[in-house]
């Protein structure tokens, strides 16, 4: 069915795919296996005609689709399930997808159909959407709603149902697990076999490389844009070299980790274990636990726990607190009327307006002789928020953290390179104690002087990095040009936080720095770093459920949600002795699932945050969210991760300029590639936001650089 025989792909001067051959049979699941990097997706993109070969055939059916235009070669029955999923979110799902179907509707019908008027319907559209609602009932019961409100796995599901709405033969699927819960993967591929049983031919891409080869006939692995391995899945599942590089055995079992997960050399490992691109060594994978016995307590202990702690924490915050008492007195609440986790709902929430409203120890709930630590955040909007510690509070935030750097695989052999800010900022001394307290070597260096930085990492043998997202991109440029190769430095994961960053961000760091990029929250009102941390599956954040109760909140109507919908963050603290919080709104949109992790722990996951509900930007009637517009900057190739969006009022209408960086490569290109450039990325802009943003393409290193957290709007409306 497919053929693609000795394709070469460049982006710029960097060739990304070398000679690529590889055939895909009628009715067969082939997938490709590689590290990050290696050329997969760039190979998705060629056959399905979004990135051009400059060398090589690629057939369809026996036809040649090379240089075939993406929808020419849709139209033939092929269709591309995107990495990241990138629905439409200010559109309905229904409307998503009928989108999928629209180049084969208009190709039908003979002429192109206006959007956004809804696409004629017809016998042969409605097979298709019964046949997708058959496959995922869920996408019919919401088929009104939103799909920027689906959790992520209703996306991924979106996503594909999409992609099959232009009745392809031959479903291409790009990471199809991504930032998905263990038992959400599990059903997506399961699907894929039903979907082979039904006709269609599969070509997938998939991080869960062992996962893909037991579903999949056949799989070719890359390495360096070049087919270095090809067979049958069962025999590259049992392959020594292939089990080595890419599927984490190596033959000697050892579930011993007891002390640290630090890169070791292959020999020695066991099951689970995780190649870092570009090394020579692999990481255990196997589940490291600070405190196995509550981190994996069954949900009704659990949240027998949760209610004991919480009528034990609304009595004290009644007693002690001024601004408690008069707010649950407005409502008509007393610590008696809490009798179940229910009645949650009927306390008053907290917001930051609270707390600077009881500036500076208003909130506190001990008297100031307890208090041994104070916090603060910078006060850019007016007075700063303080918090405060007790001693036990500070016993309290070691313990979260050492959970959370041992949940990301952090142990007592790590030296964990802490580029957090230290001071009245409670990123750097949050990560420095938990470190501590887990028996890691900490290097206390904080933000500022990247060079210095590079130097103590190479020097002191830095095997944990944790810093904002966006300082680690920043680091991997101030590498590049003092020729120092991050690959070469014995880092294997990164604990990164203090800012929303998206999935692409987060391949982005791993190709960059060689390391495992891992996702921790926390606020300083709530404790600092440690509320919450993704583990080794990267399939969402557990929040530490027994010291911090969590729900989610329609932001508009302040009602709870249940599990699974988006909404914004709620969280009350149980434990804490000096500040008690009850119901804080983090203004932070998330997902919780209280799906047990495949990790073994029990405590709720949240998604990455997708944003916050006081960040979101209207722009002509329009809600946008800055991580939206990062996603569509991250999946342009010849697009630094550097942008910055400015936000104005001309005539009274509001004006979006994005100024985005370019590789250098494609600065020195030609003017006319530059145009080129822009008007794609204004077109994917507005296909993504469904609004018009001028966009404006600048030199490397034009944009600001920030060594904290990353300033990517500027406001300057008087509204």
């Amino acid at each position: 069915m497919l053929d693609v025989d000795g394709v070469d792909v460049y982006y710029g001067r960097i060739q990304a795919l070398n000679g690529v051959t590889i055939n895909v049979g009628t009715g067969e699941i082939v997938t490709l296996v590689g590290a990050n990097g290696a050329g997969k997706s760039t190979l998705l993109n060629a056959i399905v005609g979004s990135v051009a070969s400059r060398r090589g055939e690629i057939r369809f059916e026996g036809e040649l689709v090379s240089g075939l235009s993406p929808n020419q070669i849709v139209s033939k029955g092929v269709s591309l399930v995107p990495e990241g999923r990138q629905v439409f979110g200010n559109l309905t799902v229904l409307d998503n997808l009928l989108l999928g179907s629209y180049v084969q509707h208009a190709r039908r019908l003979g002429r192109l159909i206006s959007w956004p008027g809804r696409l004629l319907r017809d016998a042969d559209l409605e097979h298709r959407l019964s046949f997708v609602y058959r496959l995922f009932p869920v996408l019919e019961e919401k088929q009104a709603q939103q799909a920027g409100h689906l959790s992520g796995g209703q996306q991924q599901m979106l996503a594909i149902g999409r992609g099959l709405m232009c009745a392809p033969r031959l479903l291409l699927l790009d990471e199809p697990s991504l930032g998905l819960a263990p038992m959400v993967v599990k059903e997506i591929l399961r699907l894929l076999r039903r979907l082979r049983d039904n006709g269609i031919t599969i070509l997938l891409v998939e991080q869960n490389a062992s996962a893909a080869l037991k579903i999949a006939d056949r799989g070719y692995v890359l390495e360096g844009g070049k087919v270095v391995h090809q067979g049958r899945s069962r025999d590259l599942l049992s392959d020594n070299k292939v089990q080595h590089a890419y599927l984490g055995r190596a033959g000697v079992s050892d579930q011993s980790l007891a002390g640290s997960a630090a890169a070791v050399p292959a020999a020695s490992l066991g099951e689970g274990g995780m190649r870092i691109p570009g090394r020579d060594v692999l990481v255990r994978e196997v589940t490291m636990f600070w405190n196995k016995e509550q981190e994996t307590m069954p949900r009704d202990q659990l949240q027998a726990l949760q209610l004991e702690r919480l009528q034990r924490k609304v009595a004290e915050v009644y007693e002690r607190v001024p601004a408690y008492r008069a707010a649950m007195d407005s409502k008509g609440v007393k610590p008696s009327h809490i009798r179940s986790l229910a009645d949650l709902a009927r306390l008053p929430f907290t917001t930051k307006q609270d707390l600077r409203d009881n500036y500076p120890f208003g909130l506190f709930a001990v008297p100031r002789r307890e208090v041994v630590r104070l916090h603060a955040s910078s006060g850019t909007t007016g007075k700063p928020t303080v918090v405060g510690y007790s001693r036990r509070d500070i016993d309290l935030w070691c313990e979260v953290m050492a959970r959370s750097l041992t949940c990301g695989g952090v142990g007592k052999n790590d030296v964990v390179h802490n580029s957090y800010g230290y001071g009245l900022f409670t990123g750097g001394l949050g990560v420095h104690y938990g470190a501590e307290r887990v028996g890691a070597a900490v290097v206390p260096v904080s933000g500022g002087n990247t060079k210095r930085q590079l130097m103590l990492m190479q020097d002191l043998g830095a095997t944990v990095l944790t810093c904002t997202p966006s300082y680690s991109l920043y680091m991997a440029e101030v590498a590049k040009e003092e020729g120092i190769d991050f690959r070469s430095l014995q880092l294997r994961v990164g604990i990164f936080g203090a800012e929303p960053w998206s999935e692409r961000m987060r391949r982005q760091i791993e190709a960059n720095l060689g390391l495992k990029a891992l996702d921790i929250y926390g606020l300083s009102e709530i404790i600092g770093p440690g509320v919450a941390n993704e583990c080794e599956y990267q399939a969402g954040l557990h929040i530490w459920e027994d010291h911090f109760l969590a729900e989610i909140i329609n932001p508009a109507t302040g009602e709870p949600l249940p599990y699974g919908q988006r909404g914004e963050l709620v969280i009350t603290t149980l434990t804490k002795e000096a500040m008690p919080l009850i119901r804080y709104r983090t203004r932070d949109v998330t997902v919780l699932h209280d799906e047990p992790c495949a990790c073994g722990r029990t405590m709720v996951r949240m998604e990455k945050v997708s944003g916050r509900t006081d960040d979101m930007l209207i722009i002509r009637g329009v809600n946008v969210f800055p991580s939206q517009i990062e996603t569509v900057l991250l999946r342009v190739e010849g697009i630094e991760p550097h942008y910055q969006i400015i936000v104005d009022r001309e005539h009274n209408l509001d004006d979006l300029e994005i100024w985005v960086e370019v590789s250098e490569q494609i600065f020195s290109d030609e003017i006319k590639v530059l145009e080129a450039l822009e008007k794609r990325v204004s077109a994917e802009m507005e296909s993504a936001l469904g609004i018009y943003a001028r966009i404006k393409l600048v030199e490397p290193k034009t944009i600001e650089r920030s060594e904290g957290k990353a300033r990517r709007v500027i406001d300057r409306r008087e509204i």
